[in-house]
């Protein structure tokens, strides 16, 4: 009885854990072609294209696997590889474990496209320079959207 109560216990933290994820499309400060895709069900690392945050086209993925949380720390884990990122806020990640040539530890990846635990859109934009920058569109849950562009992270108009 005792093990399937820890089980269950078990079972539980990482349901929450989960919860707790950051959701959505990630790239790094430089925005050098790299995603970090964190879904629902799936953590993906992929190279991409893209003339607008909406227009991503994926080349290449370099991670596939699963996502869970330690304390402040989302790892990505697959069979050959694990990497950490340290959550600052849900909207940025710093890099705690070295990702490939170009993705040193210490880097800051941002949050492009935010998602909720029901993988919705809750709003597409860009980051330059660590503030918000251009067109963001943000989704209600009724569907309605709004466009707030920023200049230097500062909200110049609403259309």
């Amino acid at each position: 009885m005792k093990a399937i109560f820890l089980f269950l216990c078990f079972q539980l933290l990482l349901l929450n854990q989960k919860d707790n994820t950051p959701l959505g499309v990630f790239t790094p400060e430089n925005d050098n072609g790299i995603n970090l895709i964190l879904d629902v069900n799936l953590a993906e690392i992929s190279i991409y294209d893209a003339t607008e945050v909406e227009d991503i086209v994926e080349i290449e993925v370099l991670f596939e696997g699963d996502s869970f949380i330690l304390g402040d720390t989302l790892v990505l884990q697959n069979i050959k590889n694990c990497y950490k990122f340290l959550i600052v806020t849900d909207e940025e990640l710093i890099v705690l474990s070295r990702l490939n040539e170009t993705i040193e530890k210490g880097t800051i990846f941002r949050c492009k496209i935010k998602k909720d635990s029901k993988n919705r859109i809750l709003y597409i934009g860009n980051w330059v320079n660590g503030r918000k920058e251009g067109n963001w569109i943000y989704f209600r849950k009724n569907g309605e959207k709004k466009v707030v562009n920023y200049k230097k992270g500062i909200i110049s108009d609403t259309l």
